[in-house]
Parts: C-alpha cells; structure tokens; sequence
C-alpha cells in the first residue's frame, strides 16, 4: 500500500502544476486586452511553450463542452471574449458618456490604429491629451511606450462595446471595403 503512494505522489503534484498553470494562462487571457500567442504567454509565465499549449488545448475543451457565456477566440492568437448570443448584454453593462470631442478623438483612433500619439495630436490638436487620458480612464483605449513614442490603440472594451469582433481594425476594414453602403456626412 505504500508503495501505491509513492507512485502516485508524482501524479499528484503534476495534475497540481498542470491545473495551476492552466489557471494561470485563463487569467491571463481574461486580463488582455488583445490576442495573445502562447510563447508571449510562456514568457510571462516563465514556463516551456510546450506546457502553455497544453493547458490552452484543455481551456478551449473545457470552454466548448459547458455552458458559459465567455469564448475563447483563436483567430488572431488566444483571446477571451463574450459569446455573440450575450453581445447585446454589453449595452447594458458597458455605459460610457463620452464628450463629441472625446468621441471624435476615439473614432480616429479607431480608424488609424495603430497610430503614434504624437500623430493623432496632429489630427486632433492639443486638447486630445485630455480625451486620451478619459478613453484610457474607461479602458476603451491603452498606449504604449514605444522607444520615445506612444502607440495608441483600442482594446477589448472598445470592441465589446462597439460589437466588433478584432477592435477597430474590424472598422478600418469595414469602411475600407469598396462594396459597403456607408456614407460620411459632414458637419
């Protein structure tokens, strides 16, 4: 009888590790706010690439087999987000009161991300730098030290709220698309 738990001593704390990690690479998609590819989760994790996959291939088993409103995409790496079934909840949920300026300042953001900080100052002038701070106050936008510049983009929040799927790279496409029926109208 000892020396059945001996043997499986090992198993146990393996199954230990495993199912630490897997709860690991789960929060860590949960908190990002864009894909994510499994060696990025390695290295944040400071474990083997291999272990990172495995515990992403029990995740997406174990979020296809039960009944949950969250998913996790896989089209552009690895990406925690609301079923379209439940999209409409984020109306609910989600409420921001944005200025027009503000508005303006995230639609260009929107539609040139990634863009330089210092660019999208250019377009919308010096007052953006309050708008940038409210829009990242609200999560709909993060910035990013890129050398001596910031790169702004959009974030899960934004595509949540906006119903796109990919942030407004989804936009850009969409209003990009010759054969869309939009029309811009000027103020």
């Amino acid at each position: 009888m000892n020396l059945k738990s001996d043997t499986q001593q090992p198993l146990l704390e393996n199954f230990k590790e495993i199912f630490s990690l897997r709860n690991k690479v789960e929060a860590i998609l949960f908190l990002s706010t864009e894909p994510i590819s499994s060696k990025e989760i390695a290295t944040k994790l400071s474990v083997d690439t291999n272990l990172v996959r495995k515990a992403l291939s029990q995740l997406l088993q174990d979020y296809e087999n039960r009944e949950t409103a969250l998913m996790i995409d896989t089209e552009k790496g690895y990406f925690m987000r609301v079923k379209d079934e439940y999209a409409d909840l984020s109306d609910e949920v989600l409420t921001f009161e944005l200025k027009t300026a503000s508005l303006r300042t995230l639609s260009t953001i929107a539609l040139k991300e990634p863009i330089y900080q210092k660019d999208l100052v250019e377009l919308r002038g010096g007052s953006c730098y309050e708008h940038l701070k409210d829009l990242e106050s609200l999560g709909l936008i993060k910035r990013q030290k890129e050398g001596i510049n910031k790169i702004v983009r959009t974030t899960k929040t934004f595509a949540e709220y906006f119903k796109l799927t990919d942030n407004g790279m989804e936009l850009q496409h969409i209003l990009k698309n010759p054969d869309n029926n939009v029309k811009f109208v000027r103020n």
